[in-house]
Formats: C-alpha cells, structure tokens, sequence
C-alpha cells in the first residue's frame, strides 16, 4: 500500500495538450496532479518565478492536490485497458514522500504493462531519481527537463535517454517553419504537438531516446 501527497484524475483527462486530438475514442489519458513546492527540487529556478504550473487551470489543481492523498498503485490498477498516464501536470517526485512515489510508479508499471505513461522532472540531477528513472519498465518514460540546453552532456552522464529543454520562439506557443528548421538542425526534435493539431496521445515522442525542444511556454 502506497499513501502519497495528489491526485489521479477519475476520468479521461481533457487538457487539450495531452488528450487525443485524432481519435476521440482512442486510448484515454488520465493526469495526475502533485503540489508544486513540496514535491518540487527546492533549488528549481521557476519555484514561483515562472512555473506553468503555478498558472491558470493547472495551478487551481496543484493547489487542490496538496490536501488530498491517493495510492498511486491502486489507481493505476483501476484505470482501463491501454490507458495513458501523465504523470505530474504539476509537482515532481521528490520531497517527503518521493521514494514512496516513485517506487509506487515503478510498480503500477510493472503490473500493468498495457498502460503506458510518461513525465518530466527538474530533479534529473539528483543521482537517486537518475537511477530509478533508469530502472523503470519501458510502458513507462521520465525526461530530463533541463532549465540549460548546456546540461545535456551532463544528463546523459547521468544515465537520462530523453531530455527536453525550451527555447522562445516569436509567437511564445509553438514553432514557425523556420524556427522547427534551425532546431531540427541542430539534432533535436520540435515538439510536434505544438506544431501541428497532435496531443501527447497521439504523438509519443518523448517515450522515445532524443532531446525535445518545447517552444517556452508560461511567463
């Protein structure tokens, strides 16, 4: 039994940038959401400078999440055949109960190897999450959110297969031609989701080895 800070969404997420935007009847998503702060590295730069998660729809959910505790292992148990799971909209998984949630991820995993889910976590640097995120089954795919496009080399050392990083871009949500150009060159991958009319169902390359470049998003 696994008791941690969150919540895990009851139903088929409707944020429209992990939901399937090509089948509506496809594999759902379901979100979980953590407190950002307590759950958060404490030397993270966006902590209240920033964070998307501290903004708009998601804020007023990892705002909720910090009263409410739920078993990360049951839940998943739970959910419907091949569902997806997004695993921290807001929070990460570290702090008082971190090991227990990220044990508790390892395990839904392993027990449901039809579900297939995926995160981000600014705690990459952190030698424990680096060699838990290395362990996981392959249904399941945690990237190095990086802050400096430069810490890559540094994540790699470090056993991370998939990192992202932001970069602006003049319209401050997705890529023009010319911007997706000059990054592919530069041997990442824009996130086509915020290129073309795709979600994260329906795209999944951040289940793949790779660096993905968000275009920056939040303030």
């Amino acid at each position: 039994t696994y008791t941690v800070t969150g919540f895990g969404t009851k139903n088929r997420s409707r944020n429209i940038k992990i939901e399937s935007m090509i089948d509506a009847s496809g594999r759902p998503v379901y979100a979980v959401y953590r407190p950002v702060g307590p759950t958060c590295p404490q030397d993270c730069a966006l902590l209240g400078a920033g964070c998307y998660a501290q903004q708009g729809n998601v804020n007023i959910h990892q705002k909720r999440s910090g009263a409410e505790s739920f078993d990360p292992v049951q839940w998943v148990l739970g959910l419907p055949r091949n569902a997806l799971v997004r695993w921290n909209v807001s929070g990460d998984v570290v702090g008082p109960d971190g090991a227990e949630y990220r044990e508790a991820i390892h395990v839904a995993h392993t027990l449901r190897p039809d579900v297939r889910g995926w995160s981000y976590t600014h705690a990459w640097a952190d030698p424990a999450v680096a060699s838990w995120a290395a362990s996981l089954p392959p249904n399941v795919r945690i990237v190095a959110s990086l802050d400096d496009p430069a810490d890559e080399d540094r994540a790699r050392s470090l056993g991370w297969q998939t990192v992202c990083s932001v970069t602006p871009t003049e319209d401050g949500q997705s890529f023009a031609e010319e911007e997706a150009r000059a990054v592919r060159a530069s041997g990442r991958l824009p996130c086509p989701a915020q290129r073309v009319a795709i979600g994260c169902a329906d795209c999944s390359a951040c289940g793949r080895d790779g660096s993905i470049v968000f275009a920056v998003h939040g303030p």
